[in-house]
Formats: structure tokens, sequence, C-alpha cells
């Protein structure tokens, strides 16, 4: 699992230890935005199709691009989309993710289910 975070954000210890947030200030510049904000923004997405499962995920990502289509979203219309999909509360997941300060473990490795 090491080598996906290594492989998707240039160093997996360049994404341990920071937090994602809607403050662009934080971020030193555009590099770190890029790698802080994109990167792990990709690897949440990855293990919450993996919590979810894959009928659940498409469910998820159907209904939040139908309901959030040309509008400015926020983190609450995300986590709104994916708890409605997977039918409980995921506040420990995205707690995890978003308001961690460490990069959580990835149970499920999309290298082995890929996107068909």
């Amino acid at each position: 699992m090491r080598d996906l975070y290594e492989e998707l954000s240039g160093g997996y210890d360049s994404l341990r230890n920071v937090k994602l947030s809607d403050d662009i200030s934080v971020y030193a510049g555009e590099g770190d935005y890029t790698a802080i904000q994109m990167k792990k923004a990709a690897l949440m997405l990855h293990s919450l199709r993996g919590e979810l499962g894959e009928e659940a995920f498409a469910e998820f990502i159907r209904a939040y691009y139908r309901d959030n289509y040309l509008a400015m979203t926020n983190r609450e219309h995300l986590i709104h989309a994916a708890e409605e999909a997977h039918g409980q509360s995921l506040a420990e997941f995205f707690g995890m993710w978003l308001d961690g300060s460490e990069l959580p473990e990835m149970s499920w490795n999309p290298l082995l289910h890929p996107v068909v």
C-alpha cells in the first residue's frame, strides 16, 4: 500500500500529518496545495469506494453530480451524498480523512480493484 501512496503523492511522508483545508492561505505554495488537496483527496475517494462498495459508490457519484452540477459545493455536500448512498453515518471515515492529522491506512487496494 505504501507504494501506491508514493506513486500518487510523490512521497508517502509528504502527505502525513497534514490536513485538508478550505483555507488556501495555509499552504506554502501551489505545489503544497496540489500535493495535499488533490492527491490526498484522490486517495480518500479510492478509500471511500472500498468502504461503500461498487454499487453504493456509483450511486454516490451519480447523486453528488446530479445534486451539485454547476453549483458551489463544500465538504458537507460530499458527506451528505456519501452517507445517503451508504445508508449510514460516515462521520468517522470523513473525520479521519478530512480532519485527521495523519494519512489514514487504506484497507482497500485500488490497484487490485481497478475502475472499469
